[in-house]
């Protein structure tokens, strides 16, 4: 019998052969090649037999090419997503989802019975953290397949915190790993991949539309290294929680401790979005993102970005901390300079006698009288900001004797000061306007 005519739905003894022919294929998207790959998926997460190292080094080498040729058909499935094949995109993509859990499934189970294959030191060292890493990244990749299908996704949490956990009492949560032979330079940690599949899994259970979905879940695992999964709480750092206990992901944290919690510092994360922001406002260039998903709108990276910064920025415990508001001592003012081109001329007074020296400005200095009307009435719009005092005595705007706008400080906290004009056309300044700002005195 030809090779072709072999049924892939195969007794595990036996399953070289049929691994090596299914591992011959060049796409993915041929004719029942994702059927045949179903069957030899299933067939490891639905083995009830003995295991073998033999047995878990084939399943590691099927996830292995699996994830080779997703690499070479992403190109052409992202064409059919924006094209006419679009329902043929998510019903792949939904089939491919079931790849990613079969495997997970089978990997995961082989690191929670190690016992049954653990032979060695060098096993333990070597092909347990390989395997603990693989088996969460291929929920990770679960996660992204459900979500290009359009579809919810609830992965098993609680056997992957015992996966967690069980790297951990072995010292191999920080191990790095190499899972690919294509790729040398791409590395995992059983910790690092755990992180993630909390974010991605906590990311799944939003109300988000599917392209935004995709955005924040592309952003979050550009991000996620930066989280520090620790065991001791420290306040002002995590503000996020686990128990590795319960069948829960991510949650505030709450009193009490306990053996099985672990505490999230995602402080770095509320900062990456920060960084995002200030980058896609001020730089010509595309996020890496609309290359790699063509079907996402500026307004979806734009939605999803505001509203990840809403997200983050109510639960980092850095941000937090910058909200504790002490009330301003009374008769406290800053000295403010409004709009762009005022803030402009004002720092070009500061340098004015070194460039006209240089023959680029006239000699004559700007007096500050004058540099504190330039550009005042700039960037006034019908956009109602809560900067205007309505109990202040209408026209009663304060100034320094310098001539700079003075605003009473209401309040100060780590992340700034709370201000407050008697001016009534302040009550109208956009969102976006620069304003400088100089607590009086200092």
């Amino acid at each position: 019998m030809s090779k072709d005519h072999v049924n892939p739905d195969f007794a595990l003894e036996t399953s070289r052969d049929l691994i090596d022919e299914i591992m011959r294929v060049e796409t993915l998207l041929g004719p029942h090649t994702l059927e045949r790959y179903r069957r030899v998926c299933f067939a490891f997460a639905d083995e009830e037999r003995a295991m073998s190292v033999g047995q878990l080094r084939l399943a590691l080498q099927v996830e292995d090419y699996l994830d080779w040729l997703l690499r070479k058909d992403m190109p052409r499935l992202q064409i059919w997503r924006v094209a006419s094949r679009r329902n043929d995109a998510l019903i792949v993509s939904k089939q491919i989802a079931d790849l990613w859990q079969a495997l997970g499934i089978c990997l995961g189970r082989y690191a929670l019975s190690a016992g049954e294959w653990l032979k060695t030191p060098e096993q333990e060292a070597g092909l347990l953290p390989l395997t603990i890493a693989v088996a969460l990244h291929c929920h990770v990749n679960e996660l992204r397949w459900r979500a290009r299908a359009e579809l919810p996704c609830d992965v098993p949490l609680k056997a992957l915190h015992r996966l967690y956990a069980m790297a951990e009492t072995r010292n191999i949560a920080d191990q790095e790993v190499y899972p690919y032979e294509a790729d040398v330079d791409f590395s995992i940690t059983p910790k690092g991949q755990y992180v993630l599949m909390l974010l991605m899994a906590d990311l799944a259970q939003r109300d988000l539309q599917p392209a935004q979905q995709l955005v924040a879940q592309h952003w979050l695992s550009n991000w996620a290294h930066d989280v520090v999964l620790e065991s001791t709480p420290v306040a002002g750092k995590h503000s996020m929680q686990v128990n590795l206990d319960s069948p829960e992901g991510i949650e505030r944290i709450v009193d009490g401790t306990g053996p099985t919690i672990r505490y999230l510092d995602i402080r770095a994360v509320a900062r990456r979005i920060e960084e995002l922001d200030a980058y896609l406002a001020n730089s010509d260039h595309e996020d890496e993102t609309a290359k790699d998903l063509s079907e996402a709108t500026e307004a979806d990276l734009a939605d999803t970005l505001a509203w990840l910064e809403k997200l983050y920025h109510d639960r980092s415990a850095g941000f937090q901390a910058a909200r504790v508001r002490q009330v301003a001592p009374p008769n406290r003012f800053a000295q403010v300079i409004i709009g762009w081109n005022q803030i402009q001329e004002f720092l070009e007074a500061s340098t004015w006698a070194l460039k006209a020296g240089r023959g680029t400005f006239p000699g004559t200095y700007p007096s500050t009288q004058k540099l504190g009307l330039i550009g005042e009435a700039l960037a006034r719009s019908g956009t109602h900001l809560p900067i205007f005092d309505s109990q202040a005595i209408i026209g009663t705007t304060r100034r320094s004797s310098e001539n700079f706008l003075l605003w009473q400080i209401r309040d100060q906290s780590a992340g700034g000061l709370g201000l407050a004009s008697s001016d009534e056309q302040d009550a109208d300044l956009p969102v976006g306007t620069l304003i400088m700002v100089a607590i009086e005195g200092e």
